[in-house]
């Protein structure tokens, strides 16, 4: 969970992200109900680790690029891609940041029952 601007951007200050924890495992949850509407193996992921940035790429301004180009990870499984990608990133730096532990929602996803693997095996292809 590494996006506040909901709370900053909240007129009246009723956002606020106090229990992060729950909040990463509500997204994993609502990633299952979102999973849940697919037949078996209808969905891939693939996850462009490039230039990312201190908030989501989805904002107008997502903040300052904390890490450059870690790869282009592809799966059948998003707790593998999303395994693979902090095997892979020095999340540390998103960790002391945001003051919550970013495998926390991957290991909810598997806890959940979503297929995959915290600590996937990578196959680099060049």
């Amino acid at each position: 969970m590494r996006c506040p601007m909901c709370s900053q951007a909240c007129p009246t200050g009723a956002i606020k992200l106090t229990h992060k924890e729950n909040l990463c495992k509500a997204l994993a949850s609502a990633a299952y109900g979102v999973l849940s509407t697919f037949k078996k193996d209808k969905v891939s992921y693939v996850s462009f680790a490039k230039d990312i940035t201190q908030y989501c790429d989805c904002l107008p301004g997502p903040g300052e690029v904390m890490m450059k180009d870690i790869g282009i990870f592809a799966s059948d499984s998003p707790v593998s891609v999303d395994g693979a990608f902090l095997k892979m990133a020095d999340y540390k730096v998103f960790n002391d940041a945001y003051g919550v532990d970013c495998m926390l929602q991957v290991q909810e996803a598997k806890d959940i029952c979503i297929e995959g693997e915290v600590k996937p095996k990578i196959a680099r292809i060049s």
